[in-house]
Parts: structure tokens; C-alpha cells; sequence
């Protein structure tokens, strides 16, 4: 039997068997081994995540604290739950440096993580939740903070900041639809979810000034903080925001417009706030103090949330500054009783802002221009012990090892321009429907050399209406602007002789070679009421080189469709209306100071503007002009008074570029005129100027005058006049045609002008002859005029003269009447350069005049009168013969009268004469040629006399 097995069974069976019975051994291992570290696995996990992590990580925190801090830091419990992705920190308390007091802490920190974002390495916090935080900032000096050591220990090295600023360096494509937005916010690598902040406590203080700030009572809930990339998160937090400042609450209150609206409204409400604790924080010396200062804040946001657009919010409410005072270097620079802002619907995502009303009230603000140049409200962000200087603009090249992504390889350090589509901003409007500035104050004072200057205004009230600012179209547009009162006051001052500042060069530019492009102002209204202002101007130096004060009252002035163009430079006006004013100027005696031509002057890269105006006019207007200056080119002091002052302008346009200026019309119905000239020596000329600076070309095409009256006294004794008296005219009339001044080349061409109607009355009064004072100065600087005037017509005139002086010249007193005078004269050339006028034709038809020689005692001969009479006399002569002898060339081609009549009377029994006489004449033909007459020579000369009748 046996040996029958051995056969049966072969040695190769045997092999496979024992091979088969040790590979399930094997096996068998393998299995309880790989079941042994799958049970471990979740246990290791699981020690490392409730027991390990947090055990180091609470030491590794404490040492770093101890170590590189020198704070305590303390953490009661630390638990981190690795399956669910939860971490739990209570009592976590961190001291300041070396002291027991404590800096930050909190009373409970829990974080819950979303597992399957943590799997798609794409973390997402589900709920933040930060219990009674607590936290103490204190400002130990200007550069110092109690929290500088925690912030160096994240200081980055010079690499990882290269680094950062290439990133920053690429462009930012922003979404630009919802489905744009909803990627984005899908490729996302997280997201906080259920963010809470509860019972928050804040403790700033400022040790270097001395202001301790506290915000307690600190919460804030928001479903989401920042939008992750997973969906479907439950929100259970509900928005809330409310805290206590320094006692005071400000808080975010939710409102639902409906119950089915899925919209939000949060107000935000806080009363008294102080801005002076505000401004002590300041990370820097400010060049101002903050002395007082108070905010109200209530605000609305309306957050929209449709169910297929994008979230967006409006913001609107109320916003009030009140008592607002503010110094530098002990000297006030603002003050504000009040700013009220009202808000209507803001949309920042749009880029569409709306205010309803903007009332300041009291403002006053104090400007100063130093000799720099430099305005005080420039320095408001520097330093108090930093002076800000002008510099010049340069372009900043990149940072060595900082590459633009729009660089090509090899273009480092050099300066790359950005394209006009990734620099060009996004379109914004800003719309306010009502600004109110009440009692303003404003006061600025410019102590450069340029033009020193202090100026002020005072009750400066303000009103504008309805104005939109449109950033995408660059046009800014105002319904209207009114302003009920205002009192200013200017006044410019120099040392006399003092250089006009530096010299500037003319050929530098200023500017930037290609400018931005300006905005459009549209204007539709501005009204002025009842002004006033000042101006005293001491300064002699200036190409003004006169003195002068003046004050303007009641001042009146409407503007309507004024269009400003900074593209163009041009400025379009379609009516400026001014109706009642009244006006003082005074112009001051000096001593005269020489100008130079280019004093004044400013270079500039900026094109010129060009000035239309529709319709310039002026009404009831009144005024006074004195001028005791000796030094001007009149060389008379004088004084006027114009009343009833009215003048209407149409279709103005003036170049400063091409130096042009056009005038359609110019009328003027009613008005008077009173001038008296004042006595004074003779022998003044006008100040010595260099020829040069502006060369305007003035066009006119129509003047018009009508129902004017004025009346003239001359009170001087010394001047060439040589003779005081007394003039008026009534009911005048004037029309001029095509009038064209060049003042560059020194020329006046006027087509016509006409007379009709108008009465005069001339006395020449009694007074004692005077020696004359000769000339110490030569003649007035600058090209002479050269004046043509191609027709004079006046017609239906009528006057007195009547001359009562007994002395020089004439010796004899007479009154004369004229009636029904008309004369034309055509083609009159004058010129001042060569001191010649030249007429070629003068008619009169139709005329009367009525002359009477008054009697008077002619003086005697002999006593002591007679020889005081003759020695003055005798003065007078040698006088006249030393001046230098002066005067004008006058020829007339042919003078022509014809139907006129005259009446002659002498009644004076003293003359060479000796005989009483009367005479008439009537219809008289005359005609005169070639007549020349040379009054520096005295010599005239006629060519012909002809009369073809009279009786």
C-alpha cells in the first residue's frame, strides 16, 4: 500500500504544495500587517492632530515670544480637531516687552475649515469666530509703536520684495461682466465664510501727545468676508456692526426694504465724533495744528443683490463738520462753523456720485504765498520741520531689478510709456444739485518779489445750482451761480524802484510738451449782487508805474452761456449784463520810475485764449476818477464824475494769441460827465518806458453816442492851455464808423464820424498872466500815433463862448453864439511823430454867429501897478522866448463856406479902435485853398480867398 502511494504521489507535487501552503503564509502576513498600519494610520493622524500639533505649536509660539519678543505669552487651551478641520484657542493673552502688562489677547478664536476645499487645496474658512478680542496700540514717538519688534519679524528680505513689486508691476485685468466675476471668483484659491467679531475691546494711545482713544463694545458679523472658490457654504451670521467710541455709539443697523427683497440697507450712525484724537494720530509732525474739530455720521448703504447680476451697493445720508479750527505756527489757517453734506444716491462701482446739497457756512481760510512761491495749504502733508521747494518734473526711472511685464528683454531701467488704453481711467460723474457758502472769509497774502500783494473778502456769500462734472466726456456743466454780497479788499505793493523779480527766459518752456487734455465748462447763469470792493496799488515799480486806489460799490453783474474750453482755449460768453454801480478811483502823485518792456512779463508753454462775448452791457452806472499824478503822459491832474453811465457792447472777440481785438458795435444812450482840470506847473512829461510789450490791433465797426452831457473847468494856469474855463455840452451825439487802432504800429484809421445835435457853452475866465515853467524834461517815450480820420460830419449844433479874461492873451474880452453849425471835413491826416495835419477839404453850409466885444478899463500906464504889470509882462516874455519852441504843421486843401450869417457888436470904448461899432453880415460864399499853417514857425500862408457874395 505504501509503496503504491509513493508512486502515486511525485516529488514535483509535493514541491507545489509546499510552495502553495508558504505563499498564503506570506499573504497572511502581508494582510495583518497592511490592517495593522490602516488601523494605526488614523491613530497616528489623530495623536498628531489633537495631541502633537497643538502641543508644538504652543511652545514654538512661546519660545519665539520669549526669545525674539521678550513678551509673555499665555495660551489656556489650544484644540484642533484634524477630522472635522476645526481649531479652538481660549486664553491667549501676549504682554508688552518686558513687562507684565498685556498687548493683544482674546478670550476665544474658532476656525472651521471646509474639508473638501482642503482637499482641493483650495482652503475655505466656514465660520471665523473671534470672542472678547482685546488689543493696546500705543504711539510712543514719531517712530516708534509698541508693536515695531512683531512687525520686523515679517520684514521681507530684498529678494522676496523685488519679487513682489514684478507681480505688482503686471497688469490688473479686472472682470467686466458677471460671468466674468463668477470665474473669477471660482479660481480663487480661498474664502472666509460666517466672519464674527464679539465684544471687541481697542486701546489707543498716543504718548506723545498725551490722547488715549477707546473703542469698546466692538462687534461685527458679515456672511462672508471674502467669497471662496466652493459653493453651497451655509451663511448663518446675519450682518451687524456697533461699537462704543470714547462712550459714544456708533452702529450699522440692517434693514430689508420688503420681505421678498433680497436687498439690504446698513445704516451707519455716530454723533460727536472728535477729530482732534482723529489727526493726533497722525503717523508724522504735521506744519498744522488740529485745534478743534467735530464729525456727524449718518450713512446708508443700499447693497443690491439680484439673482443673476452682480452685487453692487449705493451709498447715501448725511455727513456734518462743525467747529473746525486749525493754526500753523500759531497763526490761524482754517476755520469752519459748519459743512453739511447731503448725499443722494452714490454708486462707486459705477462711478456714478450725487450730492443734494453741500452748505458751508463760515468758512475762513487764510492763505500765505511765501517768497518761494510756495502756499501754505501745500505744506499740509509735510513735516513741520521739512521745507516743500518747487522742483522740477522729471520722470522716474524703474528700479534696478524691477522688470515691467510689458518690458522686452533688454529694456530694464529704461523708462517705457504706458499705451493710452491701459492708462485711460474709467468714466466718473459727479452731480450737485445745490452748493450754499454762507459769510465766508478768505484772506491771502503773496510776499514773493513777483507782485507782493495782500487781498480779502469778507461776507462772501455763494449759491450754484445744478452742476455735472462727466470725467468720460472731460465737460463740466453748470445751471447756476449767484452771490447776493461780498466786500473785497486788494492791495498791491512793491518798494519804489524796486526790480519786478527775477528775469525769466522766455524760450524755456514751463510746461510738458504734450498737455492733458483739459475740460469743457459750460456756465448757463452767474448772477452778482450788491458787491464792493477795494484796490490800492502802491506799487511804483510795476509796468503799471501808477498809484492807484479805487473803490467799487454796489456792484452788480450777470453772465448767461458762458462756455470755457481748455482744449481750444477758448472762452465763449453769450451776454454780460451789469445794471447800477458806482465807482471812486484815485490815482496818486509819485515820482516817476523808468519801466521796462519786459517787466511783468511771464513765459509760458500754454497756448493763449480766445475771448468771445455776444452782448456786454452796462446801465446807471456812476463814478469818480481824480488823478493827482504829475507823471502821467496827460501831465494834468484832473477829476471827473460820470453819472448815468451807459454802454452796451456787441459781438467782442479778442485774441491774446494773435493780439486782435473786434468789436461789432458799441453804443452808449445817456450819460454825463463832469472834468475839472486841476492847476499845476508846467514842464511834467510822462514817465520814460521802453517801447515794446503788447501790440494790440483793435477793430470797431460801430460807436455809438447819444443824449450825452458834460461839462469841463479848467482851473490850470501853468500848463499850455494857459487859461482857465469853464465848458459844457448837452444832448450830444456821436457815430463812428470803422475804426481800426494798431497800437503795435502806432496807427488810428477811422472811417467816419457824425454829429447831429448837440449845444455847448465855453467861458474863459479872468485871471493874472503867470510865468511859464520851463520843460526839465524831453518829450514822451515811445512811437507817436498817426491818427486818419477819412470823413467828419457834424450838423445842427449850437453854442456860447464867452471869453472874461482881461489879461493874456487876447486882452480883450467877447461872447460869441453859434446856431445851426454844420461842418464836414473829409481825408484828415495827423500825425504826432512829425507834428503835421493835413486836410484836404472843410465845408460848412448854413450857419449863424453873433459876436459881441465886451467893454474894459484898459489898464493904466503909470504907478507902481503898472511897472509890477510890465516886469511881469517882461518875465512872461523872456520866458516864452527861452521854452523850446514847439508845434504842429496844419494844412487844409480847401476850406469852403457858404450861407452863413453873422453879427458883430463892439462895446468897448478903450480899444485901438476907439469907436463903438456893430456889423452884419448874411448869406456869406467863401471859399479858401491851400491854406498852411505853421504854429512852431508862426507863419501862415492861403493860397486863395474867394467870395461869391454876401451882404
Amino acid at each position: 500500500m505504501i509503496e503504491r502511494l509513493k508512486k502515486a504521489v511525485s516529488t514535483d507535487a509535493l514541491k507545489k504544495a509546499a510552495s502553495r501552503a508558504a505563499r498564503i503564509r506570506i499573504s497572511r502576513r502581508i494582510g495583518i500587517g497592511i490592517g495593522c498600519f490602516l488601523i494605526a494610520l488614523p491613530l497616528l493622524y489623530a495623536a498628531l492632530g489633537f495631541w502633537v500639533l497643538p502641543s508644538y505649536i504652543k511652545s514654538k509660539a512661546q519660545g519665539i515670544a520669549t526669545e525674539k519678543l521678550h513678551r509673555q505669552l499665555v495660551i489656556n487651551k489650544l484644540d484642533f480637531n484634524p477630522f472635522a478641520f476645526t481649531l479652538n484657542v481660549e486664553g491667549f493673552s501676549l504682554s508688552e516687552p518686558n513687562s507684565e502688562e498685556r498687548f493683544v489677547g482674546f478670550d476665544q478664536l474658532y476656525v472651521e475649515v471646509s474639508g473638501w476645499s482642503v482637499l482641493k487645496m483650495t482652503p475655505v474658512v466656514t465660520e471665523f469666530r473671534l470672542v472678547n478680542p482685546f488689543a493696546r496700540i500705543v504711539r510712543l514717538s514719531e517712530k516708534e509703536r509698541n508693536f515695531d519688534d512683531i512687525l520686523a519679524l515679517f520684514k521681507k528680505t530684498e529678494g522676496e520684495e523685488s519679487k513682489e513689486e514684478a507681480v505688482q508691476a503686471e497688469p490688473d485685468k479686472r472682470p467686466q461682466n458677471a460671468e466674468e466675476r463668477r470665474a473669477a471668483i471660482r479660481k480663487r484659491k480661498f474664502g472666509i465664510y460666517n466672519f464674527q467679531i464679539i465684544d471687541a475691546r481697542i486701546e489707543l494711545e498716543n504718548r506723545e501727545k498725551g490722547t488715549k482713544t477707546l473703542i469698546s463694545d466692538f462687534n461685527v458679523g458679515l456672511p462672508y468676508l471674502y467669497r471662496g472658490p466652493v459653493r453651497g457654504i451655509a451663511r448663518h451670521v446675519e450682518p451687524e456692526f456697533h461699537a462704543m467710541i470714547n462712550g459714544k455709539k456708533l452702529e450699522i443697523i440692517r434693514e430689508k426694504p420688503s420681505e421678498d427683497s433680497r436687498d439690504r440697507i446698513l445704516k451707519l450712525n455716530m454723533d460727536n465724533i472728535d477729530l482732534t484724537r482723529i489727526f493726533n494720530y497722525v503717523p508724522f509732525h504735521p506744519a498744522y495744528k488740529f485745534n478743534e474739530g467735530w464729525l456727524d455720521l449718518n450713512l446708508s448703504f443700499y447693497i443690491h443683490r439680484p439673482k443673476d447680476g452682480a452685487t453692487s451697493m449705493d451709498i447715501g445720508g448725511q455727513v456734518t463738520v462743525r467747529s473746525v479750527h486749525m493754526t500753523q505756527q500759531g497763526k490761524p489757517l482754517f476755520d469752519l462753523e459748519k459743512l453739511d453734506l447731503h448725499l443722494g444716491q452714490n454708486s462707486p462701482v459705477k462711478g456714478e456720485y450725487r450730492i443734494n446739497r453741500l452748505e458751508i457756512v463760515k468758512p475762513e481760510i487764510h492763505a500765505i504765498s511765501d517768497k518761494n512761491g510756495v502756499l501754505n495749504f501745500a505744506n499740509l502733508l509735510a513735516h513741520a520741520d521739512k521745507v516743500v521747494a518747487p522742483v522740477e518734473d522729471e520722470e522716474t526711472p524703474p528700479q534696478a531689478g524691477v522688470r515691467n511685464a510689458a518690458m522686452k528683454p533688454g529694456e530694464e531701467g529704461k523708462v517705457v510709456k504706458a499705451s493710452v488704453e491701459e492708462a485711460e481711467p474709467k468714466g466718473m460723474t459727479i452731480a450737485l444739485k445745490e452748493l450754499l457758502i454762507k459769510k465766508a472769509r478768505l484772506r491771502y497774502t503773496d510776499q514773493s518779489d513777483l507782485m507782493p500783494m495782500d487781498a480779502s473778502a469778507s461776507s462772501f456769500d455763494l449759491t450754484v445750482n445744478d452742476v455735472l462734472l462727466d470725467s468720460a466726456k472731460r465737460e463740466i456743466t453748470v445751471g447756476r451761480v449767484s452771490s447776493p454780497s461780498t466786500a473785497m479788499d486788494i492791495a498791491f505793493s512793491r518798494e519804489r524802484g524796486k526790480p519786478g523779480g527775477e528775469k525769466v527766459d522766455e524760450d524755456k518752456s514751463t510746461g510738458n510738451d504734450k498737455e492733458d487734455e483739459g475740460y469743457t465748462l459750460r456756465l448757463a447763469k452767474l448772477e452778482i449782487a450788491n458787491w464792493s470792493a477795494k484796490l490800492k496799488n502802491s506799487n511804483t515799480a510795476d509796468f503799471a508805474a501808477l498809484p492807484v486806489s479805487a473803490t467799487v460799490n454796489k456792484f452788480g453783474l450777470t453772465i448767461t452761456d458762458a462756455e470755457v474750453d481748455l482744449n481750444t482755449r477758448a472762452v465763449k460768453v453769450g451776454q454780460i449784463q451789469s445794471s447800477g454801480g458806482s465807482f471812486d478811483v484815485a490815482m496818486h502823485s509819485t515820482t516817476s520810475v523808468a519801466v521796462s518792456k519786459n517787466d511783468g512779463k511771464k513765459a509760458g508753454s500754454t497756448s493763449p485764449f480766445t475771448v468771445q462775448v455776444g452782448k456786454l452791457g452796462i446801465a446807471n452806472w456812476s463814478g469818480k476818477v481824480k488823478n493827482t499824478s504829475a507823471r502821467d503822459a496827460a501831465a494834468l491832474p484832473f477829476s471827473a464824475v460820470v453819472s448815468r453811465l451807459g454802454v452796451t457792447v456787441e459781438n467782442t472777440e479778442v485774441d491774446l494769441k494773435n493780439e486782435t481785438i473786434t468789436v461789432a458795435c458799441v453804443q452808449s444812450a445817456g450819460g454825463s460827465v463832469d472834468v475839472t482840470l486841476d492847476d499845476h506847473p508846467a514842464g511834467n512829461k510822462a514817465p520814460s518806458a521802453a517801447a515794446g510789450g503788447s501790440a494790440f490791433h483793435i477793430t470797431v465797426g460801430q460807436l455809438g453816442i447819444t443824449n450825452w452831457s458834460g461839462k469841463l473847468k479848467n482851473n490850470n494856469q501853468g500848463d499850455l492851455a494857459a487859461l482857465p474855463v469853464s465848458a459844457s455840452i448837452s444832448k450830444f451825439g456821436l457815430n463812428i464808423d470803422n475804426t481800426r487802432v494798431d497800437m503795435k504800429q502806432s496807427t488810428v484809421a477811422v472811417s467816419q464820424i457824425r454829429s447831429t445835435g448837440g449845444s455847448f457853452d465855453v467861458l474863459m475866465e479872468n485871471h493874472p498872466p503867470r510865468v511859464p515853467v520851463a520843460s526839465s524834461s524831453g518829450k514822451e517815450a515811445g512811437t507817436p500815433f498817426s491818427i486818419k480820420v477819412g470823413k467828419v460830419d457834424i450838423a445842427n449844433w449850437s453854442g456860447k463862448v464867452k471869453n472874461s479874461n482881461r489879461y493874456d492873451p487876447f486882452e480883450m474880452p467877447f461872447s460869441a453864439t453859434l446856431t445851426k453849425l454844420g461842418v464836414t471835413v473829409d481825408n484828415t491826416d495827423i500825425s504826432l511823430k512829425d507834428q503835421t495835419i493835413s486836410v484836404a477839404s472843410v465845408s460848412s453850409r448854413g450857419g449863424n454867429a453873433d459876436v459881441e466885444l465886451e467893454p474894459y478899463k484898459k489898464p493904466t500906464s503909470v504907478g507902481k501897478r503898472a511897472a509890477a504889470r510890465a516886469a511881469l509882462l517882461a518875465s512872461i516874455i523872456e520866458a516864452k522866448k527861452a521854452q523850446q519852441a514847439d508845434g504842429f504843421s496844419i494844412s487844409v486843401g480847401k476850406v469852403a463856406v457858404s450861407d452863413w450869417s453873422a453879427r458883430m457888436k463892439n462895446k468897448n470904448t478903450t480899444d485901438r479902435a476907439g469907436l463903438p461899432i456893430s456889423g452884419r453880415a448874411q448869406k456869406v460864399d467863401l471859399s479858401v485853398a491851400n491854406v498852411k499853417l505853421d504854429t512852431k514857425k508862426r507863419d501862415i500862408s492861403i493860397g486863395e480867398i474867394a467870395s461869391r457874395g454876401a451882404s
